[in-house]
């Protein structure tokens, strides 16, 4: 998916994704809405912004936590295996050392 609003610049905001280089981060207005703020309270708050940066802003950040949890599944995924495969290669070392 495609971010038009969201930006990041390492000479800006230390790189941090931000509403259209106006060095509002996404977290800000992620953060803002958690709290219990909706559109037109942060619209007061940053009157530079449009409700499509809100609405770019809180699906970035789900995609982001997405692939946050996916990445975490498939490194659970990965470790699960190694542990399989290394309990395999234990019982077969067990085998053949009671066998000699």
């Amino acid at each position: 998916m495609q971010f038009a609003r969201i930006t990041t610049n390492p000479q800006k905001m230390g790189g941090v994704p931000c509403i259209r280089s106006l060095r509002i981060p996404v977290t800000t207005i992620f953060d803002m809405f958690a709290d219990g703020m909706r559109d037109q309270e942060i619209l007061q708050t940053f009157p530079d912004l449009e409700e499509e940066d809100i609405q770019e802003a809180l699906q970035y950040t789900a995609m982001k936590f997405r692939v946050s949890l996916e990445a975490q599944g498939l490194k659970e995924l990965v470790q699960q295996s190694v542990e399989e495969a290394m309990n395999e290669v234990l019982q077969k070392e067990k085998f053949t050392f009671s066998n000699l």
